[in-house]
């Protein structure tokens, strides 16, 4: 069982590429009868997303889920010194802008957030995955969550999903720091996952703390 931040709603949207972590949350959240569940995904595009597209069609087809799958608009054009990571966010979250009548439930969880830390640490500015985006009515529940317990549980449930190739292309910062730092600084401090999910509670604490205080 996974240690969520915050309650779900039993109506929300689901952020959902058909990769690991999306699909096994949404295989955990699915156990629960009175959700009603709606998935949100977005076709960035490339080679592995037409692989995507198509196994999230038929896996909502084939459970009986509502769902919204969009591409990349034509009118959607790449600026010249754009990177090709910042275009794809800016359409994925211009997608879900349009879905703000009922909270987005994104999958990050722990391990996401050390690389994030570590990432933005190097440039002197450390943060933390938000638990809440009031811009976009997101929430990210499981924060918490280790990479380890996701792929437990995929081993345990059988649940399939989609590996996307890209992800291990050293090119990319993040991957480069998922594939090639990560090793050495579990190794260096072994206790980092306590240590950044004690993070993530305070700054959840703190931020509902902000909002009793405004309300």
């Amino acid at each position: 069982m996974f240690r969520i931040l915050g309650k779900i709603p039993n109506n929300f949207y689901l952020a959902c590429s058909g990769g690991t972590d999306s699909m096994v949350f949404l295989d955990f959240l699915m156990k629960y009868p009175k959700n009603k569940i709606t998935i949100l995904h977005f076709d960035h595009g490339t080679q592995y997303c037409k692989e995507a597209h198509e196994f999230v069609y038929r896996f909502c087809i084939e459970h009986r889920l509502s769902f919204v799958i969009q591409s990349i608009l034509p009118q959607d054009k790449k600026e010249k010194n754009e990177s090709w990571e910042v275009y794809w966010r800016r359409c994925r979250y211009k997608f879900l802008s349009e879905f703000k009548d009922k909270p987005i439930v994104m999958c990050h969880q722990l391990n996401d957030c050390i690389e994030t830390w570590i990432m933005t640490s190097m440039s002197g500015h450390p943060r933390l995955i938000p638990y809440y985006n009031s811009k976009y009515n997101i929430i990210r529940p499981f924060l918490c969550v280790s990479k380890s317990q996701v792929d437990e549980w995929r081993k345990r449930h059988n649940v399939k999903c989609v590996i996307d190739g890209s992800n291990y292309d050293l090119r990319a910062k993040r991957n480069y720091v998922r594939h090639v730092m990560m090793k050495n600084i579990y190794e260096l401090n072994p206790g980092i996952e306590k240590t950044i999910k004690r993070l993530i509670t305070k700054q959840y604490s703190l931020a509902l703390e902000n909002e009793y205080d405004n309300s």
